[in-house]
């Protein structure tokens, strides 16, 4: 039932599923969040407020994972990942959305290998 209703806003399987895994039954007709909502909520201003200065770095190694099935990691925003964190790695995999650890399991974990192998 309930993952029919998120159907009509978010087609990801992968993503419903996970929203649905953080979602509680209190009484037999009531469902609440795991997740703390309200404190997302009040801080969501700030985090969509939240800028980073161009000389803000971090200079040790960093992974970033993404899905190519994705909008949140684009070619377009390669340069300024490595500008933020220039000893970086960006490795986008086939076939995954958003939550690449779900739709891509093995995929992810041989990257995440590969690179804690390498970051030494």
């Amino acid at each position: 039932m309930v993952d029919n209703d998120l159907k009509k806003f978010i087609q990801e399987p992968a993503t419903r599923g996970f929203l649905l895994h953080n979602l509680i039954n209190r009484t037999e007709d009531k469902l609440e969040w795991k997740i703390p909502i309200k404190i997302i909520r009040e801080s969501l201003p700030d985090m969509l407020d939240f800028q980073l200065d161009n000389k803000d770095s971090f200079s040790g190694q960093t992974l970033f994972i993404g899905g190519k099935k994705s909008d949140y990691i684009l070619p377009h925003s390669y340069s300024i990942i490595h500008k933020h964190f220039p000893a970086s790695e960006i490795h986008m995999i086939e076939d995954a959305g958003h939550l690449v650890q779900f739709d891509k399991p093995k995929q992810f974990i041989e990257v995440v290998k590969k690179f804690l192998g390498s970051a030494r």
